[in-house]
């Protein structure tokens, strides 16, 4: 970028400009020296940083999400978030941070989320019951459902599984034990 100063600069003679002014992710000051009638620049002075909805990339589980910061980071600098509050179905804490004006976005705390005790829905056919799981799962904890509870003609297991904070019933174990289901 350019730089300008808004006054002259005097002959042996110094001034700043704010690093800004050439690049919103620079802040300092860049240093404008007047020696023997030339102008001489030194942005030694700038350091990138990171700009306010800057989004840095975070990988959790095996689904991609971008964080975007709220206020502009200096170098350096860095806050956490809650894993949830990305959406994710995790727990713990996101760290973030600010890097050469990169947003660097830590997600190595953050663990599958576990499943409350719950009623989950097995359906059958066209009939579905609320069945109750029993018990707390933790990722990746699997629990068998009567098929019985759900429908009366159907014998054997279906499966409650617990993954990061969501539970999936599968209804493959369930088989029809009626004459009716007899030829089908």
């Amino acid at each position: 970028g350019t730089v300008r100063s808004a006054e002259a600069v005097e002959d042996n003679s110094s001034s700043v400009v704010p690093c800004s002014s050439v690049a919103e992710n620079l802040e300092g000051n860049i240093s404008l020296d007047c020696i023997d009638g030339e102008l001489e620049a030194s942005t030694a002075g700038c350091g990138l940083v990171c700009t306010a909805n800057q989004t840095g990339h975070a990988l959790i589980g095996n689904r991609r999400l971008k964080v975007a910061i709220p206020n502009i980071m200096s170098d350096g600098d860095n806050y956490s978030q809650s894993c949830v509050s990305v959406g994710s179905g995790y727990s713990g804490e996101i760290g973030v941070r600010c890097d050469s004006g990169v947003v660097v976005v830590d997600t190595a705390a953050c663990v599958p989320g576990s499943c409350p005790r719950q009623y989950v829905v097995l359906r059958i056919g066209d009939t579905g019951r609320f069945i109750d799981m029993g018990e707390d799962l933790n990722h990746g904890a699997v629990v068998s459902l009567n098929c019985t509870e759900a429908h009366s003609e159907y014998v054997g297991n279906a499966t409650a599984s617990c993954k990061a904070g969501t539970v999936y019933v599968d209804p493959k174990g369930c088989l029809c034990n009626a004459p009716s289901c007899l030829g089908r």
